[in-house]
């Protein structure tokens, strides 16, 4: 009945083999592992559940920075990241020293692409389930932007030995806005999407060309959700998951974009342009 989410900031570069990580997440709870990310040691920012930008070649390795941080008794927490320097060309090098990883900023080559991310965690219970998560992104700039979130299992959605959650095959794309996983079990997932306004979601084995700087074009077959706004470029997603035994709870949606307020039972869900802030209904 436990419930662990990991958010990894990544402040600062590590040395061996070290994945693009910035922002990124992993959840497990009620017995299964409902986000993760690559396991192999050739890691790629493509295997993680973030915001893609497929069309423009970035710094994808770079670190993040934190902006805001937010822990409660119970476990509950946000936690807010700049990704400036994730968005920043793929040509920007030496943009941390080599020992004490200071961050010298003319060194970064600008791409004209900005943005930063932030992901709430409430285990207070107020909003009738164990567990709500909350993740946004403010992404401005480039090109072409699709969210992601992995699912395991192989192509076909088949279960893998190293990933035993086979969420292809368990998962829904449902009403305009939100999709569902859904285990033997009675545990669900649901996902609605606050921001774009409808959206795009669709959950298939995607053949995909993601650009290494080092190694060049890789492709790859990726099972996973996939959603895009209406306007491609649009950088903008506000994303509210619940994870719960049985039915998910009514999610209630006031208001547009960023500045939406989402009520789940007695709990009140908004963005304040900074992070994820949670509060008790009136």
């Amino acid at each position: 009945d436990d419930f662990i989410a990991q958010v990894f900031l990544k402040a600062h570069p590590i040395g061996g083999w070290n994945g693009p990580n910035a922002g990124t997440f992993r959840v497990l709870g009620l017995g299964h592992v409902w986000a993760h990310g690559p396991e192999a040691r050739e890691r790629d920012r493509w295997l993680e559940n973030v915001v893609q930008l497929p069309e423009d070649k970035l710094n994808l390795g770079a670190c993040g920075r934190l902006t805001y941080l937010k822990t409660e008794s119970d476990g509950s927490g946000v936690v807010s990241v700049d990704l400036s320097d994730v968005y920043a060309d793929e040509k920007t090098s030496g943009l941390y020293e080599g020992y004490g990883a200071k961050r010298r900023p003319e060194r970064l080559v600008a791409s004209g692409v900005a943005g930063m991310r932030s992901i709430g965690v409430d285990y207070s219970g107020r909003a009738g389930v164990p567990c709500v998560l909350v993740i946004v992104d403010h992404i401005t700039g480039g090109k072409s932007k699709l969210w992601m979130w992995h699912l395991g299992g192989d192509a076909a959605g088949k279960p893998t030995r190293a990933q035993p959650d086979a969420h292809l095959n368990d998962t829904k794309v449902d009403a305009a806005g939100t999709f569902t996983v859904r285990k033997p079990d009675g545990a669900t997932l649901r996902a609605t999407f606050v921001a774009p306004t409808k959206p795009s979601v669709v959950a298939e084995a995607r053949k995909v060309t993601f650009h290494n700087a080092h190694s060049g074009d890789i492709n790859a077959v990726l099972p996973a959700v996939f959603a895009t706004g209406a306007n491609p470029a649009d950088g903008t997603f506000f994303v509210v998951v619940t994870i719960q035994r049985g039915a998910p709870p009514e999610v209630l949606v006031q208001g547009t974009g960023l500045d939406a307020k989402v009520t789940i039972g007695r709990c009140v869900v908004a963005f304040d342009g900074e992070k994820v802030v949670f509060r008790e209904k009136d």
